[in-house]
């Protein structure tokens, strides 16, 4: 942003009109990327200027009718909530309300800017804007052949929205073992209760094969999915000589014990804590927080 700019504009007795650019991102309702499209809606309401798709930083703003109400702050207390209100003629916004569930929490990006400084002009200046302001589409208003308006939410009030998002427990680690937020690599393995697989030396073989004989202390990997498609490498070590005894999907087997994390405080320390495993640099990933634990009083003497 160009500060010095805008408020050389805004004081002028006659500055040039004041834009309205909107970025419709519907990728957190769902919307599929394909080629040449990047999931966002671009347009600006034809309002203050000639009702033709404007550019401005090099992106192509459509003119699409489309009314703004309540998007002041004021000195209350109470969040605002402005409306939005979009031509719907033809039906392009009850087609997406049927497709990405009513656009709850789609989010919405207004930036205002000058005419002046849209590309094409003399003073053309893609740095020259307000601040944008990002809302998000909490509920449908109104839907008709004609209009469909909606109610917007700043991000951080949102209804049924808790915080913080996670659940805070004290000795309850909430990552994915060996996935995101733990990442763990080592080759230390243990069971849920933090006991160490059998002590034989580990041999390492690779991704499990039905055609290949193994042997106690063999240590094979395998994929098995998880929330939302996710897939982490789950290692299992060999407890009994077998061939085509497939690793179990949950839990351990008579021929495979699972390495697998208790997902507590101490199970990450002996993975992580040893003195001689600088994965993360001497410190735990743990995703819980010991800090909220009670702790009791101690009474002098």
């Amino acid at each position: 942003m160009v500060r010095g700019k805008l408020l050389l504009e805004a004081v002028k007795l006659n500055p040039t009109a004041v834009i309205d650019l909107f970025q419709l991102d519907l990728r957190p309702v769902g919307a599929v990327l394909v080629e040449g499209w990047d999931g966002v809606l671009y347009f600006h309401s034809g309002n203050q200027i000639n009702r033709t798709d404007i550019v401005f930083g090099g992106r192509q703003y459509a003119q699409w009718p489309a009314e703004t109400r309540n998007f002041e702050w004021n000195m209350t207390t109470t969040q605002p909530r402005p409306q939005i209100s979009f031509s719907n003629i033809l039906g392009p916004f009850t087609q997406m309300n049927l497709e990405y569930g009513g656009l709850v929490n789609a989010k919405l990006t207004r930036i205002r800017t000058f005419a002046k400084f849209l590309d094409g002009m003399p003073e053309a200046d893609a740095s020259a804007y307000f601040p944008p302001e990002t809302w998000v589409i909490n509920r449908k208003v109104q839907e008709d052949r004609e209009i469909c308006i909606f109610e917007l939410s700043n991000p951080m009030d949102i209804e049924d929205l808790s915080l913080p998002r996670r659940i805070v427990l004290a000795d309850q680690c909430r990552w994915i073992y060996r996935g995101d937020g733990c990442g763990y690599t080592g080759t230390r393995l243990f069971d849920i209760n933090n006991n160490p697989l059998l002590p034989y030396a580990y041999n390492w073989k690779g991704e499990w094969d039905a055609n290949t004989h193994y042997n106690t202390g063999d240590v094979v990997v395998a994929e098995w999915a998880f929330v939302q498609g996710v897939t982490v490498p789950q290692y299992f070590q060999c407890q009994y000589p077998n061939q085509g005894q497939q690793p179990p999907s949950s839990g351990n087997s008579p021929y495979w014990a699972r390495d697998e994390c208790s997902l507590n405080l101490y199970g990450c320390q002996i993975r992580f804590n040893t003195g001689q495993n600088d994965q993360y640099g001497g410190w735990l990933p743990f995703g819980g927080f010991p800090g909220v634990q009670l702790q009791p009083v101690q009474l002098g003497q």
